[in-house]
Protein backbone atom coordinates (compact mmCIF):
# COMPACT_ATOMS: atom_id res chain seq x y z
CA UNK A 1 0.00 0.00 0.00
CA UNK A 2 1.47 3.27 -1.30
CA UNK A 3 1.95 5.32 2.29
CA UNK A 4 2.03 9.26 0.23
CA UNK A 5 -1.53 8.76 -0.63
CA UNK A 6 -3.15 10.34 1.83
CA UNK A 7 -7.54 11.13 2.04
CA UNK A 8 -9.01 13.81 -0.29
CA UNK A 9 -11.50 15.96 0.47
CA UNK A 10 -14.39 16.68 -2.45
CA UNK A 11 -13.43 19.17 -4.95
CA UNK A 12 -10.11 17.21 -4.82
CA UNK A 13 -10.29 13.46 -5.41
CA UNK A 14 -13.74 13.49 -7.35
CA UNK A 15 -13.69 16.78 -9.07
CA UNK A 16 -9.85 17.18 -9.40
CA UNK A 17 -9.44 14.63 -11.64
CA UNK A 18 -10.60 17.25 -14.39
CA UNK A 19 -8.34 20.09 -13.15
CA UNK A 20 -5.24 18.01 -12.13
CA UNK A 21 -2.99 20.58 -14.07
CA UNK A 22 -4.25 23.72 -12.10
CA UNK A 23 -4.30 22.01 -8.14
CA UNK A 24 -1.17 23.24 -5.83
CA UNK A 25 -0.30 19.31 -5.06
CA UNK A 26 -0.82 17.49 -8.26
CA UNK A 27 1.02 14.27 -6.57
CA UNK A 28 -2.04 13.09 -4.97
CA UNK A 29 -3.71 12.00 -7.81
CA UNK A 30 -0.23 10.30 -9.40
CA UNK A 31 -0.42 8.86 -5.91
CA UNK A 32 -3.72 7.65 -5.45
CA UNK A 33 -3.79 5.92 -9.12
CA UNK A 34 -1.15 4.56 -7.81
CA UNK A 35 -2.60 2.96 -5.02
CA UNK A 36 -5.44 1.88 -6.59
CA UNK A 37 -3.33 0.45 -9.20
CA UNK A 38 -1.72 -1.63 -6.40
CA UNK A 39 -4.98 -3.09 -5.50
CA UNK A 40 -6.06 -7.40 -5.78
CA UNK A 41 -9.29 -6.07 -6.40
CA UNK A 42 -9.31 -3.54 -9.23
CA UNK A 43 -6.37 -5.35 -10.90
CA UNK A 44 -8.59 -8.08 -11.65
CA UNK A 45 -11.06 -5.59 -13.00
CA UNK A 46 -8.93 -4.28 -15.49
CA UNK A 47 -7.30 -7.75 -16.52
CA UNK A 48 -11.01 -8.46 -17.26
CA UNK A 49 -10.96 -5.71 -19.63
CA UNK A 50 -8.02 -6.58 -21.16
CA UNK A 51 -9.44 -9.66 -22.66
CA UNK A 52 -12.75 -8.05 -23.54
CA UNK A 53 -10.55 -6.16 -25.86
CA UNK A 54 -9.98 -8.83 -28.01
CA UNK A 55 -6.18 -7.74 -29.05
CA UNK A 56 -4.85 -9.28 -31.85
CA UNK A 57 -0.99 -8.60 -33.09
CA UNK A 58 -1.56 -5.57 -35.03
CA UNK A 59 -4.15 -3.98 -33.21
CA UNK A 60 -4.54 0.14 -32.82
CA UNK A 61 -5.51 0.95 -29.21
CA UNK A 62 -6.58 3.80 -27.69
CA UNK A 63 -6.49 3.88 -23.82
CA UNK A 64 -8.55 7.02 -23.41
CA UNK A 65 -8.14 9.18 -19.71
CA UNK A 66 -4.43 7.10 -19.31
CA UNK A 67 -3.84 8.95 -16.18
CA UNK A 68 -0.12 7.78 -15.53
CA UNK A 69 -0.44 5.00 -18.55
CA UNK A 70 -0.53 1.75 -16.30
CA UNK A 71 -3.23 -0.02 -18.45
CA UNK A 72 -1.75 1.42 -21.89
CA UNK A 73 1.87 -0.26 -20.93
CA UNK A 74 0.39 -2.97 -20.37
CA UNK A 75 -1.60 -3.19 -23.57
CA UNK A 76 1.26 -1.98 -25.44
CA UNK A 77 2.43 -5.71 -23.99
CA UNK A 78 -0.36 -7.47 -26.28
CA UNK A 79 -0.25 -5.72 -29.45
CA UNK A 80 2.71 -6.72 -30.92
CA UNK A 81 5.62 -5.38 -32.70
CA UNK A 82 2.91 -3.99 -35.80
CA UNK A 83 0.53 -2.98 -33.20
CA UNK A 84 0.04 0.87 -31.37
CA UNK A 85 -1.44 1.64 -28.11
CA UNK A 86 -2.19 5.61 -27.88
CA UNK A 87 -2.68 6.95 -24.51
CA UNK A 88 -4.79 10.22 -23.55
CA UNK A 89 -5.49 12.46 -20.67
CA UNK A 90 -6.19 15.84 -20.61
CA UNK A 91 -3.92 16.56 -17.80
CA UNK A 92 -0.17 16.99 -18.63
CA UNK A 93 0.53 16.15 -15.21
CA UNK A 94 -0.65 12.59 -16.04
CA UNK A 95 1.01 12.65 -19.33
CA UNK A 96 4.67 13.57 -17.73
CA UNK A 97 4.19 10.53 -14.97
CA UNK A 98 3.55 8.53 -17.60
CA UNK A 99 6.00 8.80 -20.03
CA UNK A 100 8.58 9.10 -16.99
CA UNK A 101 7.53 5.09 -16.46
CA UNK A 102 8.76 4.27 -20.59
CA UNK A 103 11.32 6.25 -20.46
CA UNK A 104 14.12 3.78 -22.86
CA UNK A 105 11.65 0.74 -23.45
CA UNK A 106 11.08 0.03 -26.34
CA UNK A 107 7.09 -0.27 -26.65
CA UNK A 108 4.49 0.75 -29.47
CA UNK A 109 3.58 3.23 -27.45
CA UNK A 110 2.23 7.15 -26.90
CA UNK A 111 1.23 9.58 -24.66
CA UNK A 112 -0.44 12.47 -25.57
CA UNK A 113 -2.41 15.31 -23.96
CA UNK A 114 -6.43 15.77 -25.55
CA UNK A 115 -9.93 16.11 -24.56
CA UNK A 116 -12.10 13.31 -24.97
CA UNK A 117 -14.85 15.77 -25.66
CA UNK A 118 -12.56 16.14 -28.78
CA UNK A 119 -10.49 13.81 -30.17
CA UNK A 120 -7.40 14.57 -32.53
CA UNK A 121 -7.81 11.48 -34.75
CA UNK A 122 -9.97 10.19 -37.90
CA UNK A 123 -12.69 8.69 -37.72
CA UNK A 124 -12.24 4.53 -37.79
CA UNK A 125 -8.95 5.71 -36.54
CA UNK A 126 -8.82 2.32 -33.95
CA UNK A 127 -9.42 -1.46 -33.28
CA UNK A 128 -10.37 -0.95 -29.57
CA UNK A 129 -11.31 1.52 -27.18
CA UNK A 130 -10.61 1.15 -23.42
CA UNK A 131 -11.80 3.87 -21.05
CA UNK A 132 -11.24 2.77 -17.02
CA UNK A 133 -13.54 4.91 -14.45
CA UNK A 134 -12.78 8.27 -16.25
CA UNK A 135 -16.39 8.79 -16.70
CA UNK A 136 -17.73 9.29 -13.73
CA UNK A 137 -15.80 12.80 -13.39
CA UNK A 138 -17.60 13.97 -16.20
CA UNK A 139 -20.95 15.21 -15.64
CA UNK A 140 -22.40 14.31 -18.89
CA UNK A 141 -20.42 11.54 -20.46
CA UNK A 142 -22.87 11.17 -23.59
CA UNK A 143 -20.67 13.15 -25.79
CA UNK A 144 -17.52 11.75 -24.72
CA UNK A 145 -19.44 7.78 -25.25
CA UNK A 146 -20.22 9.02 -28.67
CA UNK A 147 -16.43 10.51 -29.43
CA UNK A 148 -14.88 7.34 -27.92
CA UNK A 149 -17.34 5.38 -30.86
CA UNK A 150 -16.81 7.46 -33.67
CA UNK A 151 -12.93 6.65 -34.20
CA UNK A 152 -13.80 2.80 -33.77
CA UNK A 153 -13.21 0.76 -36.83
CA UNK A 154 -16.54 -1.53 -37.73
CA UNK A 155 -15.88 -4.34 -35.92
CA UNK A 156 -13.80 -2.53 -33.17
CA UNK A 157 -14.97 -2.83 -30.01
CA UNK A 158 -15.52 0.07 -26.88
CA UNK A 159 -14.45 -1.42 -23.30
CA UNK A 160 -15.65 1.34 -20.42
CA UNK A 161 -16.06 0.26 -16.74
CA UNK A 162 -17.15 2.47 -14.16
CA UNK A 163 -18.37 2.15 -10.16
CA UNK A 164 -22.09 2.78 -9.47
CA UNK A 165 -21.98 5.17 -6.61
CA UNK A 166 -25.42 4.23 -5.76
CA UNK A 167 -24.54 0.87 -4.85
CA UNK A 168 -21.11 0.87 -2.07
CA UNK A 169 -22.79 -0.70 1.34
CA UNK A 170 -20.92 -1.01 4.90
CA UNK A 171 -21.65 -3.45 7.59
CA UNK A 172 -21.95 -3.11 10.35
CA UNK A 173 -23.36 0.54 10.62
CA UNK A 174 -26.66 2.38 11.53
CA UNK A 175 -28.70 1.95 8.79
CA UNK A 176 -30.29 6.03 8.80
CA UNK A 177 -26.78 7.77 9.03
CA UNK A 178 -25.22 5.06 6.29
CA UNK A 179 -28.05 6.27 3.57
CA UNK A 180 -27.10 9.56 3.96
CA UNK A 181 -23.81 8.68 3.90
CA UNK A 182 -23.99 6.82 1.02
CA UNK A 183 -26.28 9.43 -0.84
CA UNK A 184 -23.63 12.20 0.09
CA UNK A 185 -20.92 10.16 -1.28
CA UNK A 186 -23.13 9.31 -4.79
CA UNK A 187 -24.24 13.35 -4.98
CA UNK A 188 -20.61 14.59 -4.91
CA UNK A 189 -19.42 12.45 -7.79
CA UNK A 190 -20.21 14.74 -11.28
CA UNK A 191 -21.80 11.20 -12.42
CA UNK A 192 -22.35 8.99 -9.63
CA UNK A 193 -24.96 6.82 -11.06
CA UNK A 194 -22.26 6.34 -14.55
CA UNK A 195 -22.26 2.06 -13.80
CA UNK A 196 -25.94 1.78 -14.59
CA UNK A 197 -26.06 4.44 -17.33
CA UNK A 198 -23.50 2.79 -19.71
CA UNK A 199 -25.39 0.44 -21.38
CA UNK A 200 -27.85 3.26 -22.46
CA UNK A 201 -24.78 5.63 -23.11
CA UNK A 202 -23.49 2.73 -25.57
CA UNK A 203 -26.37 2.10 -27.34
CA UNK A 204 -27.25 6.09 -28.36
CA UNK A 205 -23.52 5.88 -29.29
CA UNK A 206 -24.52 3.43 -31.57
CA UNK A 207 -22.28 0.47 -30.61
CA UNK A 208 -24.04 -3.30 -30.71
CA UNK A 209 -23.91 -6.92 -29.33
CA UNK A 210 -23.64 -5.16 -26.08
CA UNK A 211 -22.42 -6.91 -23.24
CA UNK A 212 -23.25 -6.08 -19.31
CA UNK A 213 -20.82 -7.20 -16.53
CA UNK A 214 -21.28 -6.84 -13.49
CA UNK A 215 -18.48 -7.33 -10.89
CA UNK A 216 -18.65 -6.73 -7.28
CA UNK A 217 -15.52 -5.10 -5.25
CA UNK A 218 -15.22 -6.57 -1.77
CA UNK A 219 -12.92 -5.07 0.66
CA UNK A 220 -13.06 -5.90 4.40
CA UNK A 221 -9.50 -4.29 5.64
CA UNK A 222 -10.95 -0.24 6.93
CA UNK A 223 -7.71 1.08 6.09
CA UNK A 224 -7.82 0.18 2.14
CA UNK A 225 -11.31 1.48 2.25
CA UNK A 226 -10.45 4.95 4.10
CA UNK A 227 -8.13 5.40 1.50
CA UNK A 228 -10.58 4.75 -1.50
CA UNK A 229 -13.76 6.77 -0.51
CA UNK A 230 -11.55 9.23 1.49
CA UNK A 231 -13.61 8.56 4.25
CA UNK A 232 -12.48 11.18 6.81
CA UNK A 233 -12.23 14.17 4.83
CA UNK A 234 -15.83 13.21 2.77
CA UNK A 235 -17.24 13.13 5.90
CA UNK A 236 -15.82 16.23 7.35
CA UNK A 237 -17.43 17.36 3.96
CA UNK A 238 -20.90 16.17 4.42
CA UNK A 239 -20.99 17.75 8.29
CA UNK A 240 -20.02 21.00 6.98
CA UNK A 241 -23.04 20.72 4.23
CA UNK A 242 -25.18 19.97 6.65
CA UNK A 243 -25.56 16.55 5.60
CA UNK A 244 -24.70 14.79 8.70
CA UNK A 245 -23.93 16.18 12.24
CA UNK A 246 -20.76 16.04 14.09
CA UNK A 247 -22.03 13.47 15.83
CA UNK A 248 -22.93 11.14 13.53
CA UNK A 249 -20.08 11.67 11.43
CA UNK A 250 -18.04 10.61 14.31
CA UNK A 251 -20.15 7.87 15.53
CA UNK A 252 -20.15 6.15 12.41
CA UNK A 253 -16.69 6.29 11.41
CA UNK A 254 -15.67 4.85 14.78
CA UNK A 255 -18.53 2.25 14.36
CA UNK A 256 -16.54 0.94 11.16
CA UNK A 257 -13.41 1.21 13.11
CA UNK A 258 -14.42 -0.72 15.82
CA UNK A 259 -15.85 -3.68 13.65
CA UNK A 260 -12.75 -3.68 11.89
CA UNK A 261 -10.83 -4.09 14.94
CA UNK A 262 -13.00 -6.98 16.30
CA UNK A 263 -12.47 -8.51 12.55
CA UNK A 264 -16.40 -7.90 11.36
CA UNK A 265 -16.02 -4.78 8.88
CA UNK A 266 -17.28 -5.25 5.59
CA UNK A 267 -17.53 -2.96 2.45
CA UNK A 268 -18.95 -3.77 -1.03
CA UNK A 269 -19.15 -2.29 -4.05
CA UNK A 270 -20.49 -2.80 -7.58
CA UNK A 271 -18.74 -1.94 -11.04
CA UNK A 272 -20.14 -2.47 -14.59
CA UNK A 273 -18.00 -3.00 -16.86
CA UNK A 274 -19.81 -2.59 -20.65
CA UNK A 275 -18.29 -3.77 -23.95
CA UNK A 276 -19.82 -2.79 -26.84
CA UNK A 277 -19.11 -3.51 -31.03
CA UNK A 278 -18.94 -0.82 -33.36
CA UNK A 279 -21.08 -1.79 -36.33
Amino acid sequence: MNSRVRVMVKDELYDGFTHVDTTKERRIYTDYLEFIDSLRCFREIKEHTYRLLDLRDGSAVLEAGCGVGFDAIRLASMVGTRGRVTGVDISETMICQARSYVTGKDLPLDFLTGDLHKLQFPDKSFDAVRIDRTLQHIGDPGPVVAELARVIRPGGRLVAVEPDWGSPLFDPADKNVTRRVLDYFCDVVPCGWIGRQLPRLFRDAGLEEICIIPQPVVMTDYSTVSKVYALPDMLASAVSTGALSERESIEWLQGLKDADAEGRFLCAWMFLTVMGIHP
